[in-house]
């Protein structure tokens, strides 16, 4: 995805009103062209606070999920 559609992206978000179009555009995307948007927005993401506030919402989604919970019952037995 060009770094244009990115902006486009990030044109939509902030405003309530465009959560849905946001939305429906994310979910048109491929897994690759995601990828790409999300490290695009992390390597535009230069604040500090910002990326560790970043850093906080994918680590609690990664531990939404079954298998993260897996990993992370192995890895607790383990003394980690």
């Amino acid at each position: 995805m060009p770094k244009s559609d990115l902006k486009s992206l990030l044109a939509l978000s902030g405003e309530p009103a465009f959560t849905n179009a946001r939305s429906v555009l994310i979910r048109q995307l491929s897994r690759e062209e995601l990828s790409h948007v999300i490290e695009e927005a992390l390597v535009s993401c230069v604040e500090r606070q910002s990326r560790e506030a970043l850093a906080v919402a994918i680590l609690d989604l990664i531990a939404k999920q079954p298998s993260a919970r897996a990993t992370t019952q192995s890895a607790s037995y383990k003394g980690l």
